[in-house]
């Protein structure tokens, strides 16, 4: 099969390939009823979800069952088996979320994105909190609005359904699961979990279909072939991305023709079922003539009105290697089995007073011996699509108000507007807990290197959740060293227009 494939690659025929891959109906998750729905078609107000064991199957999820109240804990030891099931509090509404302020729990496939625990209402949130990655790039494509999901502990006894569309638990319970997750960790949240003590052979099949589409993918962007883009529905990534397709494609066909060779390396790849939409994530490492990266990649497939599953989102994480299979080795802990504790509301993040998403003004910087004294070897050669690429990531995290990722993009010694780092993220902490980016726009960027470091500065236009607007001067420094790009200094000078 694989030697058909890259045959298959070669000739560039997106029919030879996914002629191969019939039948990509249902994998780990599957809808009740199991009907695929068009891109971008939301979801049954109602999604069951069966779980079911195969080994790319999560080696460590956390499902909530809405119905039930419950979150539950399940480990893969061929089987799926529960390691602990725990009280739980969902959205006062039924129903899949479809709107900011529904006060609904949205139904799907999501990821833990950081780990807070500092700075929270405790009556709210109890001691700690995960946040999700909703709205995720399906969520996006079927227009649903609303903003910080979070998984979080209780300050007061659990009351069912008491959210405002957040998972809570209570303090123990949360302390206990949390010894389990990682940044990545997946979360199924449905109105019902089932079981299945096997998987049936045509979802077995689905499974290995989708195994194999996933390398294939991999394989058309390291043999930098156009056969890379029949993997997409063009039309609905643009809208789950917010970036036209061309736009991804034209950029693509550029570094095809800048570099000499790609290497894409995947591991660890691993599979879950949505509603009407299929996640595969991985980690993957990329090298190419003139750049090496790594982290996870995770896709998000739809099927076409030909029943051929496409990609129609994507999320890249640099840095972060998603949590191993560790439970396929059979090594994992177990988990207590959970009880009760105080609980109370939680709540999609409420905007706070006007207030920016810069921090106050201070003198802009003008040359990287300013922030990095004694540094003098010049800078390593970055490509100036690598440093744009850069600038939409840092933006992207700023926009999710992910304080984890949004750290990661700042060298230890970093300064903010006159802040140390320690002391900006605290700042920003503050802030997103309370308002969170609505519109971050980058304009007229300029890339200039002096010696050691890049300057560059763009004309920035912020909106806040709250209605609060911006508009000035971004400086940023940024060090160059072994391949990677970090923030060194950051100045803000804001426009009297």
């Amino acid at each position: 099969m694989t030697g058909t494939i890259l045959s298959a690659l070669k000739r560039k025929s997106r029919e030879a390939i996914l002629c191969l891959l019939p039948g990509l109906a249902g994998l780990l998750f599957m809808a009740v009823p199991a009907e695929a729905s068009s891109a971008q078609a939301p979801a049954a107000q109602s999604w069951s979800a069966v779980l079911g064991g195969h080994d790319a199957s999560p080696a460590f999820l956390i499902a909530v069952d809405k119905h039930e109240q419950k979150v539950f804990a399940y480990e893969r030891h061929s089987p799926m088996r529960l390691a602990a099931a725990f009280p739980c509090t969902t959205g006062q509404e039924t129903g899949d979320k479809l709107v900011n302020g529904d006060l609904k729990t949205p139904e799907g496939v999501y990821f833990v994105e950081s780990h807070i625990t500092s700075g929270l209402n405790y009556t709210l949130y109890g001691k700690e909190a995960y946040p999700l990655n909703y709205p995720n790039p399906v969520d996006r494509l079927r227009r649903k609005t609303g903003y910080g999901i979070w998984l979080h502990g209780k300050g007061v006894p659990l009351t069912p359904l008491d959210t405002r569309g957040c998972v809570g638990m209570n303090n123990q319970d949360i302390a206990s699961l949390g010894e389990k997750i990682q940044r990545g960790q997946p979360v199924t949240i449905a109105e019902r979990i089932e079981r299945m003590e096997e998987l049936s052979a045509g979802r077995a099949a689905d499974f290995a279909a989708l195994e194999k589409l996933v390398p294939a993918w991999a394989e058309a962007w390291e043999n930098r072939s156009s056969v890379l883009f029949e993997f997409y529905d063009a039309q609905a990534y643009s809208l789950a991305q917010k970036q036209p397709f061309e736009a991804f494609r034209a950029h693509k066909e550029q570094v095809f023709r800048a570099v000499s060779w790609i290497n894409n390396e995947i591991s660890d790849l691993q599979i879950l079922e949505g509603p009407g939409y299929w996640v595969t994530w991985f980690n993957q490492k990329y090298a190419a003539s003139n750049l090496k990266t790594s982290g996870t990649r995770r896709l998000y497939w739809q099927k076409d009105a030909q029943g051929q599953l496409r990609i129609v989102g994507m999320e890249w994480l640099p840095g972060l290697a998603s949590p191993v299979l560790l439970a396929s080795s059979g090594t994992s802990g177990g988990l207590p089995a959970g009880g009760g504790e105080p609980a109370a509301e939680a709540t999609e993040q409420a905007d706070p007073p006007g207030q920016s998403g810069a921090l106050p003004l201070a003198p802009a910087a003008q040359t990287f011996a300013e922030a990095r004294p004694g540094r003098v070897e010049a800078a390593p050669e970055i490509p100036e699509e690598r440093i744009r690429q850069f600038l939409d990531d840092w933006r992207e995290a700023w926009f999710k108000a992910d304080l984890e990722a949004y750290a990661g993009f700042y060298a230890s010694g970093a300064t903010q507007s006159g802040l140390g780092l320690q002391q900006m993220l605290a700042a920003k902490g503050k802030l997103w807990a309370q308002a969170k980016p609505l519109e971050i726009v980058f304009d007229s960027i300029e890339i200039t290197r002096t010696g050691p470091g890049i300057k560059v500065t763009i004309f920035q236009s912020y909106t806040g959740s709250k209605g609060y607007t911006d508009r000035g001067l971004k400086t940023l420094l940024l060090e160059a060293a072994e391949g990677s790009l970090l923030i060194v200094r950051e100045d803000w000078k804001p426009s009297r227009k």
